[in-house]
């Protein structure tokens, strides 16, 4: 996806419908590259209204390979927050 700084690579997820007649959509886009911070967020409202944030940081976070490789890996003492 491309952002004011760059091009960035991001996985898309998106909200599933929760009932029949849901019609609201939001899609996130998350970025390894931020420590799977969001990039870009689109809610899209039944009246097609769209709110959208896009990440207009540095693209190069420090220490995302500490914090990604971190994540899921707790000590089984340790309290889980």
């Amino acid at each position: 996806m491309r952002t004011a700084q760059g091009y960035l690579d991001a996985r898309h997820f998106k909200r599933l419908p929760r009932h029949d007649g849901d019609m609201r959509r939001i899609d996130v886009w998350l970025a390894l590259s931020l420590g799977w911070l969001p990039a870009r967020i689109v809610q899209t409202e039944p009246n097609s209204t769209q709110f959208e944030l896009l990440w207009r940081g540095k693209l190069n976070a420090a220490n995302v390979d500490d914090s990604a490789a971190s994540v899921g890996n707790h000590d089984a003492t340790s309290p889980q927050r």
